[in-house]
């Protein structure tokens, strides 16, 4: 057995580096200290990130190597029996013999060693061990680079089984474990000279790479069979989305939800994307898009339409990459996104009563103006971005049986099925619309575009009453499954997200939480993803989840 050596957290790079917050609590952190200082941090880290290079371990680090050990260390050396601490964090002789056993990667800022790992082969299985980062280096997702290093390696070598041994005071770096996709063995903890160890393990199914699809888990898709289709990424966007977007910030996790289970043989977990920076998923796509606009012309200002969330998104990339940005909402939009889009330096535009007249708007200024528009029902490169949530939720549940995913302009379901299907054709993902604003259900159900006059729903998110053409060949051919969720049933699941798991959701985020517990056949799903989409609930809206759940309880 090997002890893992390996305190670092890995968090997203908007989260505050901080040992004394809940990270349900770092998800919505840049509403709490202001966009300015949370920017001037995130654009810091990153650079300091950009210059990270991962290598070969060589004789030559074996110094550098025991030091980074013992500093990583240090801060954890009372809750150790003195021996393995001894074990934990060997001298140079002792790195120089294990660099001997197996191979060894480095972490370097400069000329500076700021991490390392360390693996050892033993029958067809690999053990992960010393693996550290600087205190001063962490949060920056260096250890999750390394983990990849490491699986590209298994993979290089057709080794299908990794393992470790961790503390269970280590608690950032078993979350960081648990985000990579290791789990909890059978295995009874174990001890090493008096310090409690128990193992994880991870299977190696899939990469993202040219070897995809050597390893199948499934029924895969030819790609011809979907990239032809209209709106849908092809796989070579996809990975391109996933290699750009992995240098801004690390997966999101993907957690147990017991208060959901509905029988001994259900396990349902909750895709956190709300943890990303603007507390929603739609920095993926907005992201992605405006970086491929610009590579491609020069840009000045870039234009979006938005209920809220797409419209901090693209607040967010702009500022990221050096643009302006203007930003047309509904004059109902959701005041705690508007304030948001204000502190990421965007100009806000109130035009209309929905988001099919905000768009209007943001067309008819675009047209007069030298501005680009961004718009996430239309842009071909936004799903290739919210394409990655599927690989990552693959990468950390390999046995995955079913995505259930809120479904709005549908830039976020074409993504993730697209990707879904591209890798594991078995794997079922079902569409959720509030009962207020149905028109992709209602065009999904009959074939043929159906235009609502309202959507008027509690969730923003969802609350879109014209369908496009294109979007709808996409998703009759890639979702198994839409269904509709009323106001109360996403008002309840908000509730039930914040007293039973723990975590901020606004409606239209838990759309899929509503359906699956409004579903009482749910338990024969087997392994199931819901995705909670986003963070930015009014307290108005809060207070009203909340007192319904008071009212039920009395």
């Amino acid at each position: 057995m090997f002890a893992s050596s390996n305190p670092e957290h890995a968090v997203r790079l908007s989260n505050r580096r901080s040992e004394e917050l809940d990270p349900v609590e770092l998800a919505c952190e840049m509403n709490r200290c202001g966009a300015g200082a949370w920017l001037e941090r995130v654009n810091s880290m990153t650079r300091f990130a950009d210059d990270i290079i991962i290598r070969r371990a060589t004789a030559e680090d074996t110094a550098s190597i025991a030091s980074v050990l013992e500093q990583a260390f240090a801060g954890y050396k009372s809750l150790y029996t003195h021996d393995a601490y001894a074990a934990t964090t060997p001298g140079i002789k002792e790195v120089a013999s294990r660099l001997n056993e197996g191979p060894g990667w480095v972490a370097l800022h400069g000329d500076q060693l700021v991490g390392t790992v360390s693996i050892v082969l033993k029958h067809e299985r690999i053990y992960i061990r010393g693996m550290a980062v600087l205190p001063s280096a962490r949060g920056l997702g260096i250890g999750y680079r390394l983990l990849d290093e490491i699986e590209s390696f298994a993979r290089a070598n057709q080794c299908t089984d990794l393992f470790l041994s961790t503390t269970p005071f280590l608690s950032h770096a078993i979350r960081l474990y648990e985000r990579f996709g290791f789990r909890r063995t059978d295995e009874e903890p174990h001890e090493l000279f008096g310090t409690p160890l128990f193992m994880m393990e991870k299977t190696v199914s899939i990469v993202v790479g040219e070897q995809f699809r050597q390893q199948p888990s499934g029924i895969q898709l030819d790609e011809s069979e979907i990239s032809t289709m209209a709106s849908v990424p092809s796989w070579g966007e996809i990975e391109s989305a996933w290699e750009f977007l992995k240098r801004h910030f690390a997966p999101t996790r993907l957690i147990p939800a017991r208060s959901l289970a509905k029988g001994s043989e259900v396990e349902v977990f909750l895709k956190l994307e709300s943890e990303l920076p603007t507390g929603s998923f739609k920095v993926r796509g907005a992201l992605y898009a405006l970086h491929v606009a610009m590579s491609n012309k020069r840009l000045t200002e870039v234009v979006a339409a938005s209920t809220g969330n797409h419209g901090a998104a693209v607040a967010y990339a702009a500022k990221t990459l050096g643009l302006k940005a203007k930003i047309f909402l509904p004059h109902n939009a959701n005041p705690v996104k508007q304030s948001r889009i204000r502190e990421l330096g965007a100009e806000i535009i109130a035009f209309g009563k929905d988001i099919s007249d905000a768009s209007a708007g943001a067309e008819q200024y675009t047209h007069k103006s030298r501005g680009f528009l961004l718009n996430d029902a239309t842009n071909p490169h936004v799903p290739a971005g919210t394409a990655t949530i599927a690989i990552e939720i693959i990468n950390q549940l390999p046995d995955v049986t079913s995505i259930w995913v809120p479904m709005g302009d549908t830039a976020l379901i074409r993504g993730i099925a697209s990707a879904a299907k591209y890798v594991r054709a078995d794997v079922r993902v079902v569409g959720l619309q509030a009962e207020r604003a149905p028109a992709y259900y209602l065009s999904w159900k009959q074939g043929t575009r159906v235009v609502t006059e309202t959507c008027d729903t509690i969730a923003d998110g969802l609350a879109t009453r014209i369908p496009i053409e294109e979007n709808i060949i996409a998703i009759r051919e890639l979702v198994d499954e839409v269904r509709l969720v009323t106001e109360e049933q996403m008002l309840d699941a908000v509730a039930h997200l914040q007293l039973k798991e723990k975590i901020r959701a606004e409606p239209a985020a838990a759309a899929a939480t509503s359906a699956w517990l409004a579903d009482s056949s749910a338990k024969s799903y087997g392994k199931t993803v819901l995705l909670v989409t986003g963070c930015n609930i009014s307290e108005s809206v809060l207070t009203e989840a909340l007192s319904r759940a008071n009212k039920t309880r009395n």
